[in-house]
């Protein structure tokens, strides 16, 4: 059937395929196809709304449902080991170095660029030399400071996300799987 598909018609029945039919608040994954077997970790995964209130799809109704995932089998959850609910939300902030240099964009890399411009502009002038080793060094301070406590992975029972904090204190969202 996805040989006689165009891409974009082949990207939009997988779409169509991984997309929850049940109106619940987290996202099927894309390697699942309807399938409990994860193809791309080789996981169990197991979905059951338990309770749903109100008529149709999100946001006329709203559904608790538990999942488990033999991938954290070992980990405990707020139902038991490998389980947990779609009402299960949290956010961590996180240190992580890759991503202050730009792992997965420019746009995350611009402390990076904009520091070691900076300090090279400082350092290569040799008039008033400490002054401006004092300044570099300072910028390389603050340089260090971004990398610490930059990221924020926010996580709804077995989906998460992570997102890599800016210059400006916004979040751009990575493109790494959690």
């Amino acid at each position: 059937m996805a040989a006689n598909l165009k891409p974009s018609r082949f990207y939009e029945a997988l779409v169509l395929i991984s997309q929850p039919s049940n109106g619940s608040l987290t996202s099927a994954s894309a390697f699942t196809y309807n399938d409990p077997i994860d193809r791309a970790s080789g996981n169990f995964n197991y979905d059951h709304n338990d309770v749903v209130v109100g008529t149709g799809a999100f946001p006329q109704s709203l559904n608790f449902q538990r999942q488990y995932s033999s991938g954290r089998k070992n980990q405990s959850g707020p139902l038991g080991k490998g389980w947990t609910h779609n009402f299960n939300t949290t956010a961590l902030v996180n240190s992580d170095g890759y991503q202050g240099m730009g792992e997965d964009s420019a746009l995350d890399a611009v402390c990076t660029l904009v520091e070691m411009k900076a300090s090279l502009d400082l350092l290569l002038d040799s008039s008033t030399l400490i002054e401006k080793m004092v300044t570099a060094t300072l910028g390389q301070r603050w340089f260090g400071d971004q990398l610490i406590n930059n990221t924020v992975i926010v996580t709804q029972g077995l989906n998460g996300e992570a997102f890599v904090k800016l210059p400006d204190w916004d979040l751009q969202p990575t493109s790494r799987p959690i």
